[in-house]
């Protein structure tokens, strides 16, 4: 249970630097330790609490407007992944989870930038929680999705808490629908919100000290851990 505190702790420092990824780092550490579906179901709770707590931390910077057609996309898609997710074989949750976190690596080498219409985060936002449900790793879809829109750090920041708070609990009815998630997953879950909530004070004071060039330095390592992660689930 420390090794699981600590990647939450960590977890929250990441997301609340990046914007996201450290959801990712923390499905795939669990993945790797307790299996595919138990790393889904008990991070649902966790990661719920964590970006509630993040989403507090940057309530001034809330773009409402696309926030919300985000979220409305998200929470569907999330709700049909995590019924997904509960169906399929576990060797295909990990060979998703791998997949993502390759796609992770490659969109932060390439860091693609296109101009993107707010009404596009609505189906993009389906996508992205689809994705999280089955994966643990939609972040690396909203992200460009997101900033594509033009909207400064911070509100992206806030932009994927909301989204996360949608998508979370998108996916732990899907896994409820099923009877995938005990009552094991919910003590887990809470304490692992404990350690991510202090990670995302961490975060928030970080920021203002790290550049930006220093903050992608990190995002990267972070990235190349979660593919090791990843592997390390499959084997």
């Amino acid at each position: 249970m420390i090794h699981a505190l600590m990647l939450a702790f960590v977890a929250g420092i990441v997301t609340t630097l990046a914007g996201f990824g450290g959801g990712q780092l923390l499905v795939l550490g669990l993945a790797a330790l307790w299996g595919p579906l138990a790393a889904l179901t008990a991070t649902g709770p966790a990661l719920l609490v964590g970006n509630l707590h993040r989403l507090l931390l940057f309530r001034a910077d809330v773009d409402q407007r696309a926030s919300g057609v985000y979220a409305v996309g998200a929470f569907p898609g999330a709700l049909v992944g995590g019924v997904t997710a509960t169906v399929v074989p576990e060797r295909v949750l990990v060979v998703g989870m791998i997949g993502v976190a390759v796609l992770a690596v490659a969109r932060h080498v390439l860091d693609p930038r296109h101009r993107v219409p707010v009404w596009l985060l609505g189906p993009g936002g389906a996508v992205v929680g689809f994705v999280a449900a089955t994966g643990g790793g939609g972040g690396v879809l909203a992200a460009p999705l997101l900033l594509g829109t033009g909207m400064s750090r911070a509100a992206y920041v806030a932009a994927m808490a909301t989204g996360a708070l949608a998508i979370h609990t998108g996916r732990m009815l899907g896994y409820a629908s099923r009877g995938a998630m005990a009552p094991s997953d919910w003590a887990l879950g809470l304490g692992l919100a404990v350690a991510i909530a202090a990670g995302n004070t961490v975060g928030r004071r970080l920021r203002d000290r790290l550049s930006e060039r220093w903050m992608a330095r990190a995002e990267l390592g972070v990235l190349v851990a979660s593919v090791l992660a990843a592997v390390s689930a499959a084997g």
